[in-house]
């Protein structure tokens, strides 16, 4: 018995021998780059949610602290202590609750 070949699938002859078997059509690249999006967009919604919410919530802390800073330069660390502070408040009362 011959082992199969696993170039076959390269050889002319073995192409015309199994004319059933469907040809796999290339993508265009526009087609890949957005069924990759809607991959990576189905992932973040599925498995992501909540490490997005905290990244966002503390980017949008971080922005306000630098803001504040660009404003007036005592004022960052003023304004980053006060919302470290409120945010720890936050923490402790949340596991307090559970």
């Amino acid at each position: 018995m011959q082992e199969p070949n696993p170039f076959s699938m390269l050889d002319d002859s073995a192409r015309m021998a199994s004319p059933n078997r469907q040809r796999v059509r290339q993508m265009h690249p526009a087609s890949r780059l957005q069924r990759g999006i809607a991959a990576f967009h189905k992932a973040c919604r599925k498995r992501m949610p909540a490490v997005m919410e905290n990244v966002l919530f503390f980017g949008g802390l971080a922005s306000v602290v630098y803001g504040c800073w660009t404003v007036w330069h005592p004022l960052g660390p003023l304004v980053g202590g006060g919302l470290a502070v409120w945010v720890s408040m936050l923490t402790s009362l949340e596991r307090e609750s559970k």
